[in-house]
């Protein structure tokens, strides 16, 4: 494991004294145990609370910037350590590692404590240091580096992208190939050739050959098979339906069949130029609706052209001059009832504005009369204008009226029981 171990300013002290003095890497040759929790500094010189000090303490350069340390204690001792100490020949605290809460290792009395990890001297080259001859190190195997190596499983062989694990002759014939993986894969058999069910093995060209050669017939219109290519005499005679025509042999033909198609026979024609087709003069090329859709314009009042047709909500707003209007968007909310009772509803682009009239009986100067709207007003009623029918006297009627929601008004006029006609505006 990897762990953030700090290498002392005492540690790299020691380094830059033997660079100095032309001496060789530093020996690393003991380590401290204790059970302080803490973060280390730099500028720590021993350990918080050492209870105890290994030299069986092992280590070798796995990469240029990391050590793999191996630690190990046979003693009888039973322990917990939440820090420990790696310490020069000389006594100088090297690097330091605390666990902040908890511990980093624990030994029971009749086991073998054995703590491995890998030390990281990010600004140190790993070969400044060096270990006491220790023969337990096993440091991780890599293609530069005996040690120890743990075996793939077989889904681990299948995926093949780790590169730390080792390979087993097992799991390596676990790796079949597959449409999407290179693998290991069986020679099919004859039988399962010719079946041509099995898709987990491989076709030798032999067994190929044999399948083909049992399979292959002369092609018909009913069954697939080998055929001939045809002479151009068969391509022009056309009699042979035992044979196949090629492109070349094909052209060869169309060009001495194919004439410039006219309005009474079938042939061939050109694709016309934009301009043939905004001239409008050529008449044996063809017009495609690319050209003609450049060629048409937009009309206006001074020229002819092409004009979409206006939405609803375009003819409502009357603002749109560049789109044609229908029938059925110019009569779009036209309703009316034409009788002794009745409305109009004009269009939505003139507003919805709504007329309504009618004629009721029973008015009276006593008790107002609910006179009904033939329909409701969808949002209100403007005003209502009514008068009495005459019956012939001169005496003066006068009629009230007072609208009292969008579905009706009240009546009531100054003489006794009359009709009265009426007309209501609203939307």
């Amino acid at each position: 494991m990897a762990l953030p171990i700090i290498i002392t300013d005492a540690g790299r002290a020691a380094l830059i004294n033997a660079q100095n003095t032309g001496t060789g890497p530093v020996l690393l040759s003991q380590i401290a145990l204790g059970t302080g929790n803490y973060n280390p500094l730099p500028g720590r010189l021993a350990l918080a609370a050492e209870f105890k000090r290994l030299n069986t303490i092992g280590g070798a350069v796995v990469a240029h910037d990391t050590i793999h340390v191996t630690i190990k204690d046979e003693s009888a001792d039973a322990y917990t350590a939440s820090e420990f100490g790696i310490y020069t020949d000389g006594g100088v605290l090297f690097a330091v590692y605390s666990a902040p809460v908890g511990s980093v290792t624990a030994k029971a009395a009749p086991a073998v404590m054995l703590l491995a990890f890998d030390m990281v001297l990010s600004t140190i080259a790993a070969n400044s240091v060096t270990f006491g001859a220790v023969q337990f190190v096993n440091p991780p195997a890599t293609t530069e580096v005996v040690g120890v190596v743990e075996l793939a499983t077989n889904a681990e062989t299948q995926a093949g992208t780790d590169a730390t694990r080792a390979v087993t002759p097992a799991g390596l014939s676990s790796r079949t190939a597959t449409e999407t993986r290179a693998g290991l894969a069986s020679v099919a058999t004859q039988a399962q050739t010719d079946t041509g069910a099995d898709d987990a093995t491989i076709v030798t060209p032999k067994k190929l050959a044999t399948r083909l050669n049992a399979l292959l017939v002369q092609a018909t219109e009913l069954a697939f098979g080998w055929t001939k290519i045809a002479t151009q005499a068969q391509t022009d005679t056309g009699a042979d339906d035992a044979t196949i025509v090629t492109p070349k042999k094909l052209a060869t033909r169309l060009n001495a069949l194919l004439v410039q198609a006219t309005e009474l026979a079938f042939g061939w024609t050109k694709i016309a130029t934009q301009a043939q087709t905004d001239t409008g003069t050529d008449d044996t090329a063809t017009v495609t609706p690319k050209k003609l859709r450049a060629w048409v314009k937009q009309a206006t009042e001074g020229l002819l052209g092409m004009a979409k047709v206006a939405t609803q909500a375009q003819t409502d707003a009357g603002a749109d001059d560049a789109t044609i209007v229908t029938p059925k968007k110019l009569r779009w909310g036209v309703t009316y009832s034409i009788g002794s009772n009745g409305y109009i509803i004009l269009p939505s682009w003139l507003g919805g504005f709504t007329i309504q009239y009618g004629q009721q009986g029973g008015i009276n100067n006593a008790t107002p009369v609910n006179v009904m709207f033939p329909i409701g007003f969808p949002s209100a009623a403007y005003a209502v204008v009514a008068t009495q029918v005459s019956n012939g006297a001169t005496a003066s009627r006068i009629v009230e009226v007072v609208i009292r929601a969008t579905t009706y008004f009240d009546a009531w006029g100054n003489t006794g029981s009359n009709a009265i006609y009426w007309i209501a505006v609203g939307k």
